[in-house]
């Protein structure tokens, strides 16, 4: 039976992506600053101060008030440590047991193996606490000793000794260390659409010029210059680091962030193929940049449609494809939640539902029995009709001009095999590079990729960046 509308986009909300807040836990009674950690109940004895009615004497009295027994407490950070023990064994049911029944059930044990495997994924394989403080509230914060970058994690313990949060701060921005920000210069520019402005930065490296140049084009989403996911920004990387290289770079805000977009507008060159137009225009007029050595490099769909955009702008001297997909964008979203669902191991009945009902919405936008207007797994009817229309792989095959692929092996939203292969048999002469520890933003890793490894800063990998500059070098 097909669910209702309103059932449908309910379970669709639980495929949606994990952050790195997995419960809001808020402590109700007691107050940590005086509440006693240990399983041993305590007793206490007070003297108080009482001043009696008026009297002629005025006399004050000191009485001492019977003993008293304050409540057994738990030991909130054992059940802390126990926590996250569970979860680097793997053993999601397990750790799930110690969530309180009231909040156990906004989460799941997919959630909990996603945000996990996202954490050591991005940071390292754990190797224990190293270090264990209590604030307010039933806090307990664990710094998590990981092989590449250590990370804190935040349990939160109620006084009946049940998890009510859990948290892994996704930390801050920090630019490469590959970047020398003494090597370029940075100026903003705007690309012009035709009802749209778009801010943009070029960065430009310091020295003699004129130099070749590379515009940025983003992935699906609405999002700004850097491209930032989470304390992420792989566009910030890839200029910083191409710059230092000695290649400009364009990036700039897409326009479905930047503007009003009805959704009916939405199509695949309303919001990528013509402001990359625009920017590559932008960019080759640019005073330091050489107009006959331009490129775009796109990532993921940006990277499917830089066939395209060659098309459209015939003075573009060659495409970088970054995780781009050679498939259809229906088979994908099916392969992606059905990844994500898998992450614990197992597909219940409630995952299967989900799927199920993913599906059935990719089978709708297959027939065309969506309006353009219509939003459909978060994306409009127009994007959805337009992408399908366009076939990227003839597209490249009919091109001349340059293309290289960039692929990483951990990539779950693009099959690094399947994709790739199809990339490989259209396109024999393109470069290709692949990087076996690289995620979906083309961040090192280890293990399974999940989208809440997203949530964690890392930086692009240095040799992805070394691998771009080269290849820009050598088509100049």
């Amino acid at each position: 039976m097909v669910p209702e509308r309103s059932t449908r986009r309910r379970l669709l909300a639980t495929v949606a992506g994990v952050g790195s807040a997995l419960l809001a836990g808020c402590q109700g009674d007691g107050d940590a600053t005086t509440a006693t950690t240990g399983t041993t109940a305590t007793t206490e004895t007070t003297a108080t101060t009482t001043t009696r009615g008026p009297t002629t004497t005025g006399e004050t009295t000191t009485e001492e008030t019977t003993e008293r027994t304050t409540a057994e407490q738990p030991d909130y950070e054992a059940t802390a440590r126990d926590l996250i023990a569970r979860l680097d064994a793997g053993e999601w049911e397990r750790a799930r047991e110690l969530v309180a029944p009231s909040v156990r059930p906004q989460l799941t044990t997919n959630q909990l193996a996603n945000a996990w495997l996202g954490l050591v994924g991005q940071k390292g394989p754990y190797r224990g606490v190293a270090d264990a403080t209590r604030e307010p509230g039933g806090v307990v914060v664990l710094s998590l000793s990981l092989d590449r970058r250590d990370h804190d994690a935040r349990v939160t313990v109620d006084d009946g000794g049940e998890v009510i949060g859990l948290r892994f701060p996704p930390g801050e921005y920090e630019p490469p260390a590959y970047a020398d920000r003494a090597a370029f210069s940075e100026r903003s520019v705007t690309v012009e659409d035709d009802d749209c402005t778009l801010a943009g930065t070029l960065t430009v490296p310091t020295g003699d010029g004129p130099v070749p140049g590379v515009v940025l084009v983003h992935g699906s989403g609405a999002h700004d210059r850097n491209q930032a996911v989470g304390p992420n920004r792989p566009f910030q990387d890839l200029a910083w680091g191409l710059a230092t290289r000695g290649v400009a770079v364009l990036r700039y805000e897409k326009e479905n962030r930047a503007c009003r977009m009805p959704p009916a507008d939405q199509t695949i060159d309303e919001v990528v193929v013509d402001d990359a137009v625009a920017a590559a225009e932008v960019l080759g007029a640019a005073e330091g940049v050489r107009a006959d050595a331009t490129f775009v490099a796109g990532h993921s769909l940006g990277g499917a449609a830089t066939p395209r955009i060659l098309e459209q702008a015939p003075d573009v001297a060659g495409g970088a494809m970054l995780a781009a997909p050679s498939r259809t964008a229906t088979t994908l979203v099916v392969e992606q939640v059905e990844h994500v669902l898998s992450l614990d191991g197992d597909l219940d009945g409630d995952d299967q539902s989900r799927l199920e009902t993913v599906r059935e919405e990719v089978e709708r936008v297959e027939d065309g029995d969506v309006t353009d207007g219509e939003l459909v797994l978060n994306y409009p009817g127009a994007w959805w009709r337009t992408l399908l229309a366009y076939d990227q792989v003839a597209t490249a095959r009919g091109r001349s001009r340059p293309l290289a692929l960039f692929q990483g092996g951990r990539d779950y939203q693009v099959d690094p095999e399947a994709d790739l292969d199809r990339w490989r048999e259209a396109l024999p002469a393109a470069t290709v590079h692949e990087y076996p520890s690289l995620n979906h933003f083309l961040q090192p890793g280890q293990g399974p990729s999940t989208n809440a490894g997203y949530t964690f800063f890392d930086n692009v990998a240095e040799d992805l960046v070394d691998d771009l500059a080269a290849w820009v070098d050598r088509q100049a």
